[in-house]
């Protein structure tokens, strides 16, 4: 199946979200030094080998100001960048950024029982992820592990674990109204977005910058143009005016500029001290409702 408009739409918002949260509400921490360890993987292809951090996601956006994007490693006393093909020592391993899951991966000829690190790095307050789940389900079963933002981490992290402190964004539904003669349709898409903190002042800061964003206006990213590959790293040449890997949420190449997605309605709330506590006693938990709104010709 050909991506449709339900795909690119919950594409393109789930990039409009992190960069509107990164960006509005500075919401990342820059960590200096983060220690790097071999983490065995065997999902990852035998060419690889992955030194992880003990945080994640880390962020990817050079258009976040601030904010230290990560493009070179230490590791056995020698200093990697991102993309590159030789150290120097020759090697030859080229060394590719996980930004997803907070890891450096290269060439499995380095081998697994180096020191690593990387000097700087920013890392988000809260992990997104796209979700099917009810609400129910995402907060009364109390499954996830913490990742803590605010106190030192020592081990690296599951690469493929969903951890908290996160937003978890659900796609629920749409309709269409019709709105002008010819077939122009009103389409309504109603996004949940689930936030999972570790403290209040976290989780007011996310509702608060969420609360204010009805009006704002995003734009389509074609289902082909997602930034990310299949390693967590940037795609080559993804912005409209390519350099060196570097993403700029910007500068992607937008489709259908003169009819954008637009914030029509927002609503935030919390769970109560009461109930949080039984459910969750170490989290703070509140939900985003947004309804998107584009008016565009769905039976042509």
């Amino acid at each position: 199946m050909k991506p449709l408009f339900q795909h690119t739409l919950t594409n393109s918002f789930m990039l409009w979200f992190d960069h509107f949260l990164l960006k509005r509400g500075e919401a990342y921490r820059n960590l200096s030094d983060v220690p790097l360890a071999y983490y065995s993987d065997s999902q990852l292809d035998s060419d690889y080998v992955a030194y992880a951090s003990p945080y994640k996601q880390w962020v990817f956006d050079s258009d976040v100001p601030g904010a230290n994007i990560v493009d070179t490693a230490t590791v056995g006393g020698n200093q990697w960048t991102r993309a590159t093909s030789d150290n120097g020592g020759g090697v030859n391993p080229k060394m590719s950024v996980d930004y997803l899951n907070g890891r450096i991966l290269f060439n499995s000829a380095l081998g697994d029982g180096l020191n690593a690190l990387v000097s700087s790095v920013a890392v988000k307050d809260f992990n997104i992820y796209a979700t099917d789940e009810s609400e129910e389900s995402l907060v009364v079963e109390d499954k996830y592990d913490t990742n803590s933002r605010f106190f030192e981490a020592v081990t690296p992290i599951d690469p493929y674990k969903q951890v908290v402190p996160a937003i978890f964004i659900a796609n629920q539904g749409s309709r269409n109204e019709p709105i002008a003669f010819g077939g122009m349709d009103n389409t309504l898409t109603i996004f949940r977005c689930v936030v999972f903190a570790e403290n209040l002042y976290q989780l007011d800061g996310a509702l608060s910058v969420f609360n204010d964003s009805k009006g704002e206006a995003f734009y389509q990213v074609g289902y082909d143009n997602h930034p990310i590959d299949e390693f967590g790293d940037v795609k080559s040449s993804i912005n409209s005016v390519p350099t060196d890997n570097i993403y700029k949420y910007s500068a992607l190449p937008f489709e259908e500029e003169n009819s954008p997605y637009i914030i029509s309605s927002v609503t935030v709330s919390k769970l109560s001290d009461k109930i949080n506590t039984k459910i969750s006693p170490n989290l703070f938990i509140g939900f985003i409702d947004m309804e998107v709104s584009k008016f565009r010709y769905p039976r042509q």
